[in-house]
């Protein structure tokens, strides 16, 4: 585990969390930006569909020092 912190330049409306998609063996896939905790919970559970099974989320809530875990 490792400690991220996501700063956000140019929006006028701070996320509230960034929902990183990955695969095994690339970096960043894509991104899903949060403006509230359900759609953190909305994002997540596009895990089990289509394109995003084969992919692993990761949350980083916005302005906050946290540690990152993998989401299951």
């Amino acid at each position: 585990m490792h400690s991220t912190y996501v700063q956000c330049v140019g929006f006028t409306t701070s996320p509230f969390a960034i929902v990183i998609w990955k695969m095994p063996d690339m970096q960043l896939v894509c991104k899903t930006i949060c403006y509230d905790e359900d759609e953190v919970q909305n994002a997540l559970a596009r895990q089990h569909q289509g394109f995003f099974k084969q992919l692993t989320p990761t949350v980083h809530y916005v302005g906050v020092a946290e540690i990152s875990e993998k989401v299951s």
